[in-house]
């Protein structure tokens, strides 16, 4: 992706890189388009620089999460459509989608239960994705908060996510 993105900045040769997120995107995004002479812009909408499962600071039963943890984010991150590996990325097919609620209340009432249906596919050859571990959590998290750093001008319409956002370790001031 990276190649493709400096591909785009040395064929265009803009003056400035205004970046919304970096979801599904490189963290390099932010350096490339410093080292094509543009300047940068990034605009802050959520969390996801510090909330691996999506940004928006909800735990797996859709509670309000307190902000990144050694005992939340692994867990959470594991099970996240984000971090999914082939067996959820199946059954998150429109054909199973009936039944996804069903699983989810499942998972959240029945951990047992869970742990034996996984247990069962993966004997039968399933590949599960591993749970990530807190220092790839704290890796991926410095990484996107480096490259908001990186940036020329940071914009947060929230103060609060701005404001949050300094307390987890960005260190850029941000617009209002």
């Amino acid at each position: 992706m990276e190649a493709r993105f400096a591909d785009a900045l040395a064929a265009f040769k803009p003056d400035a890189v205004h970046l919304q997120h970096l979801l599904h995107h490189s963290a390099g995004y932010p350096r490339l388009a410093k080292e094509s002479g543009a300047r940068t812009v990034f605009t802050i909408h959520d969390f996801h620089a510090v909330c691996p499962s999506g940004g928006q600071f909800l735990v797996r039963n859709e509670r309000i999460c307190p902000g990144p943890g050694e005992s939340r984010c692994p867990g959470c991150y594991a099970v996240s459509s984000l971090h999914a590996g082939p067996a959820e990325r199946a059954l998150a097919s429109p054909a199973w989608s009936p039944v996804v609620p069903l699983a989810r209340r499942v998972r959240a009432g029945m951990p047992a239960l869970v742990d034996r249906t996984v247990g069962l596919l993966k004997r039968a050859g399933a590949r599960l994705s591993t749970p990530a571990t807190w220092t790839q959590v704290r890796a991926r998290n410095a990484a996107l908060l480096g490259a908001i750093d990186a940036c020329d001008v940071v914009i947060a319409p929230s103060r609060f996510v701005g404001r949050s956002l300094n307390a987890y370790g960005m260190t850029h001031s941000f617009v209002h």
